[in-house]
């Protein structure tokens, strides 16, 4: 991502093609290729929480306990903050469960997130599940984005934009979330 990107930023052009060695394998079962994550919290002055993500957040359709659980740890840790900043330029790939886990400590359960179009037209909804508690809505929010943020947190930093929860900061994301297959 961080090459396609930086291909694109100085030719303008997104007229190319990245192929990896080993093409046909999946990233879950590609372990070399899967970048260690961190989860950072931190309580600034003020009472600004900070809230960085670096790394790959991977998961399963049930989403690894383990991830839920940081999760959980990272946004509980955060949830007494007057405001709190979300960290994303060293962000990674993340699944889509993933990112709605994230996403429904922001917006209330039941929320509809995105509808997703797949194959021969089924659709399937994501909706903000149950994460025990929510981050009020009077708490204000900011997405640090770069131009290495891609796909699954691009998701993440719009909807929560959209949805009137957060403020984008920083530079313009790849646009890899509008790209379709």
């Amino acid at each position: 991502r961080k090459l396609e990107s930086l291909l694109y930023s100085s030719s303008h052009d997104a007229n190319f093609e990245i192929i990896w060695r080993c093409e046909s394998e999946n990233l879950t079962n590609a372990p070399d290729r899967v970048f260690p994550s961190t989860i950072e919290t931190q309580l600034l002055e003020s009472n600004v929480g900070y809230l960085g993500i670096d790394g790959d957040l991977i998961g399963d359709d049930r989403i690894d306990e383990h991830l839920k659980s940081d999760i959980d740890s990272a946004v509980a840790y955060l949830s007494s903050a007057t405001a709190i900043i979300i960290d994303l330029r060293s962000a990674g790939y993340v699944d889509l469960h993933v990112a709605k886990q994230f996403l429904s400590y922001f917006v209330p359960t039941g929320k509809p997130l995105a509808t997703l179009t797949l194959a021969h037209n089924n659709t399937s909804q994501l909706v903000a599940s149950n994460t025990g508690f929510k981050i009020g809505e009077q708490v204000p929010i900011f997405v640090v984005t770069s131009p290495f943020v891609a796909g699954s947190w691009e998701f993440v930093a719009y909807t929560l934009e959209q949805e009137g929860r957060a403020t984008i900061v920083g530079e313009r994301t790849m646009g890899v979330s509008y790209l379709s297959t």
